[in-house]
């Protein structure tokens, strides 16, 4: 469109300040504060006089080109922070949420990686994390700027930096689901031609199109495809947490209806998420119409998940066309691939030896929204959806990694990408970046950037089959992990969906397949049975044995912070029976091991120490999710009794509404125990007139108790008896 900047010269500093010049009111972003009508909104002028407020603090402490961490919530106070450190020519570092389980380990690793001379983010939440990593932040000496009490007036004595279209625009640290996450160089120049590339692929029209995203900002999607999308196209994008959305699905679909939006998306598992949580009453009213393009990516697309949410909502007005496909990877910026607006994705159904081959042959096309007749010989067949056509400038090419020449018709290679949109590459990793940024064809064709994901090409569009690391070869063979997962899950309703492992480990006679699934709660009691459906599963539709079957407890299986799987990671705590292993079938062992036995206690033992009203509630709270209140112990956490992280959140939202007390979620990851939990909510309704006690000193006491020598225990104890935490903040 005439009214976008050339992004072969731009930078995104130019693109705010052109839409501030140009139409200063119009509102760019709604932030729904509570999830729901509590609406916060930034118009393109607002942005601009934050982000030169910010920058000319930033300024006056900073190098041009140092990097700043970026550990906000999700919100408007993040996208003032990004916009702040590109006016002031500092490279933001995005890809750590705050106050989410192992957010801690992440953030450690990547300030250890990119050496940030600041960290902003609100009051708030840098004192929240702070407290919730004691004692592992200290050797960093890091500098932490709250950002979210600025004084606007500065805004006039900012100095445009010289950066270009060439210059470095963001540091994207990747998910980590294939290994430890790093660091992707993206300048001016790849945002803006990505940006355009999604804005040419979806027919994007500012006049027409809307935009709704819950996807975190610390996510490439997030970030990149619903935050800079909006601003790029000149539109408007309503923003809600992911915690909203996990607490209850319905919200993303009613902002949908609420504000007439036509573009929306996420990965598989908030498509499935939807289809089992929202009810049939709150789809009454729901309209859902005016939604044009509901993208799917991040994860091998699934076509069954396409299928159930299309026919779950078709009374509400979703049109199975409106379905979305798409590919990409943080090392292309975001969009590689993707489908045609209004029209139906391709799907093939493919025999599965042909997979293991390495070749689709003689694959039967069909569509996402019609049913697939799977018929007798449903175990010998994969359904794989097709994933569009490459973007506008970029050229996608199927190859045979070893030979480095392009694979024939309909034969599965690595899938390589060249065009503008690619990264310069990653830091620190110059080996890496070699490798993976600046490969070439036998003919010396490139360069290409190797995305070690596996696909073919039919027809012109690209399928994409699964990823090479994970790959699972067993006597010659190919089998895609992603598949045997989703089977295993659908073999038995005690498993949890997405929350599966599969990979192989090396035996005297070569490589043989392990399965790792998650327990439903309560579901314990009927591990044997399981596991026995687990094997069938596997061995009718692959015919293939399983080395070892898993059961663990429920949110223990490794995800990233996006909520990919880390096979990598689990097969390493399998190896090192690091698990939480509430039933295991192994053929060396000829059938396992004994279940893992919860020793009883009473269940005021759970709440010692605490009022009877807070006990009575936990007690009950146990019950509600199925975990018999008989069976605890004092020293057990959330998470070890089968809290994941969705059920944390909900957690804390009854807690507040409860005891009439405000709570984080970081804090109920933090507490180590129950009997901790209950005194910290205690301690919350206590008269303010004395400092409250933090989780983490909550959590240091808890500790000090386990103490091994009398020593620790007295350090331990003056850790978390002390006042609160000490911040070494830069005050604004």
């Amino acid at each position: 469109m005439s009214d976008r900047l050339d992004w072969r010269v731009g930078t995104l500093i130019d693109v705010l300040a052109d839409r501030a010049r140009s139409a200063p009111d119009a509102v760019v972003y709604t932030f729904l504060a509570d999830g729901d009508g509590q609406e916060k909104r930034l118009t393109h002028a607002q942005l601009d006089r934050r982000a030169r407020a910010l920058a000319r603090l930033l300024q006056r402490m900073t190098q041009p080109g140092d990097r700043a961490l970026l550990l906000y919530p999700d919100g408007l106070e993040y996208i003032s922070g990004l916009f702040g450190c590109l006016y002031a020519g500092l490279v933001p570092v995005s890809g750590v949420p705050p106050l989410v389980p192992r957010s801690v380990e992440r953030f450690v690793n990547v300030t250890g990686d990119c050496n940030p001379a600041v960290v902003l983010g609100t009051r708030a939440v840098l004192s929240e994390f702070q407290a919730m990593a004691r004692g592992q932040l200290d050797p960093l000496a890091l500098r932490w700027v709250p950002t979210d009490r600025l004084d606007e007036r500065g805004a006039e004595g900012w100095e445009r930096p010289g950066v270009t279209n060439e210059s470095v625009a963001l540091l994207q640290y990747t998910s980590g689901s294939t290994g430890s996450p790093r660091g992707v160089l993206l300048t001016h120049g790849n945002l803006l031609h990505n940006l355009e590339g999604q804005i040419v692929a979806f027919g994007y029209d500012a006049a027409r199109d809307s935009g709704v995203s819950w996807l975190p900002f610390s996510h490439d999607m997030g970030l990149i495809g619903a935050v800079l999308m909006a601003l790029y196209g000149g539109g408007h994008c309503v923003l809600l947490s992911a915690v909203h959305f996990v607490q209850q699905p319905i919200r993303w679909l009613r902002a949908i209806a609420r504000y007439g939006a036509t573009i929306s998306g996420g990965p598989n598992f908030a498509y499935d998420l939807c289809v089992r949580r929202i009810t049939a009453e709150q789809k009454k009213d729901l309209d859902l119409s005016t939604w044009a393009i509901a993208f799917n990516g991040a994860e091998t697309v699934r076509a069954a998940t396409l299928r159930r949410f299309a026919e779950a909502f078709r009374d509400c007005g979703f049109r199975p066309e409106a379905i979305y496909p798409c590919y990409g990877l943080a090392e292309a910026t975001l969009f590689v691939a993707g489908g045609t607006r209004g029209v139906a994705s391709p799907t093939m159904v493919v025999g599965r030896d042909d997979l293991g081959r390495g070749a689709i042959g003689d694959a039967c096309r069909g569509a996402v929204p019609g049913s697939v007749d799977r018929g007798p010989e449903a175990a010998r067949v994969a359904e794989l959806v097709a994933c569009g056509r490459s973007m506008a400038g970029q050229q996608i090419v199927i190859v045979r990694p070893l030979e480095r020449v392009p694979c024939e018709p309909g034969e599965i290679g690595e899938i390589w990408v060249s065009g503008p949109s690619v990264a310069r590459g990653y830091l620190n990793r110059d080996e890496e970046t070699r490798d993976r940024f600046h490969a070439r064809l036998l003919s010396g064709e490139g360069p290409y950037l190797r995305t070690g994901d596996l696909g073919c090409m039919r027809e012109g569009d690209l399928f994409v089959t699964g990823r090479m690391k994970h790959l699972i070869i067993i006597r010659g063979t190919n089998y895609y992990p992603q598949d045997i997962e989703a089977t295993a899950e659908a073999s038995h309703d005690a498993l949890r969906p997405g929350c599966s492992a599969a990979f192989s480990v090396d035996q005297e006679d070569g490589e043989a397949l392990v399965v790792v699934c998650e327990l439903a709660h309560g579901e314990e009691e009927r591990a044997d049975d399981v596991m026995a459906a687990v094997r069938r599963a596997i061995t009718e539709e692959y015919e293939l044995r399983a080395h070892a079957v898993v059961m663990v407890r429920s949110a223990t299986v490794a995800k990233t912070p996006n909520g990919k799987i880390q096979r990598g990671l689990c097969r390493e705590e399998y190896l090192e029976h690091r698990l939480v292993i509430v039933r295991e079938w192994c053929a060396d062992a000829g059938g396992g091991r004994e279940p893992v036995t919860v020793a009883t206690s009473t269940a005021s033992d759970a709440g010692r120490g605490a009022p009877d009203e807070i006990e009575r509630w936990f007690r009950r709270k146990m019950t509600a999710v199925g975990i018999d209140a008989s069976r605890l112990r004092p020293e057990m956490g959330l998470t070890e009794l089968g809290f994941d992280s969705v059920m944390i959140v909900e957690l804390r939202s009854e807690i507040e509404r409860e005891f009439g007390v405000s709570v984080h979620a970081a804090d109920l990851f933090s507490l180590p125990t129950l009997g901790a939990l209950a005194q910290y909510v205690m301690d919350q309704r206590q008269p303010r007139t004395a400092p409250r006690a933090t989780a983490g000193a909550v959590m240091a006491v808890e500790r000090a108790k386990q103490g091994k020598s009398r020593l620790q225990r007295q350090h331990l104890l003056r850790r978390g008896h002390a006042a609160l935490p000490h911040l070494n903040m830069v005050r604004d």
